[in-house]
């Protein structure tokens, strides 16, 4: 019994991730995001956060930024749309004990480089913390790609970590593609997914 009730918690956690955002928003895709670099975000800002690679979500995300650029518009719930289904968000596989889900996130290139404060990024994502102050100006796809795990792991991830006594942990993965919309503006299609492994 004790088990299905955590299991049920773990689920609503990983669900609630897949909430925290709702970005709005070409000729061709481009762009990824540097693993390597996330990852040197992450320590520099203390978070034991872990970025597990998915060439899944990779090709989920290239897919929709290639429909986006193909129909002239890229949008958030367009795009969460499509890679949740892809992706087959949200998961729950109970032989393993593991929980999956994501979001996804439209942001135009233009806003990126002229930097999003720390205020706004906690609009954006619904949270402000420490770590995510760390990272300052928000003027990069790695450093938005790191605020949306910031933002997941330091709401969801390390109270559920807490009420089960240490028996859930996290890893996250996101992925980023960009492309131009009909009017040449272009814009970063970002996704990001965390998984609950309950031991």
């Amino acid at each position: 019994m004790k088990c299905k009730k955590l299991l049920a918690l773990v689920m609503a956690a990983v669900l609630s991730v897949s909430m925290l955002t709702a970005c709005g928003g070409g000729s061709g895709v481009s762009g990824s995001l540097s693993t390597s670099e996330i990852t040197a975000l992450l320590k520099e800002v203390d978070s034991e956060a872990s970025i597990d690679p998915s060439s899944k979500l990779n090709d989920a995300v290239t897919v929709a930024a290639k429909e986006m650029v193909a129909s002239g518009s890229f949008s958030g719930t367009k795009a969460n749309s499509m890679i949740a289904k892809t992706m087959g968000w949200p998961e729950l596989d109970l032989l393993s004990l593991k929980a999956r889900t994501g979001l996804a996130c439209v942001i135009e290139e233009e806003r990126l480089e002229r930097g999003i404060g720390i205020n706004e990024i906690a609009s954006l994502l619904g949270i402000r913390t420490d770590k995510i102050s760390k990272l300052g100006t928000v003027d990069s796809p790695e450093k938005f790609a790191v605020a949306v795990v910031l933002a997941a792991d330091e709401s969801v991830g390390k109270l559920l970590s807490k009420l089960s006594g240490g028996n859930i942990t996290f890893d996250y993965n996101v992925s980023a593609r960009k492309g131009k919309d009909a009017n040449g503006d272009t814009y970063w299609l970002f996704a990001g997914q965390a998984t609950a492994y309950l031991f």
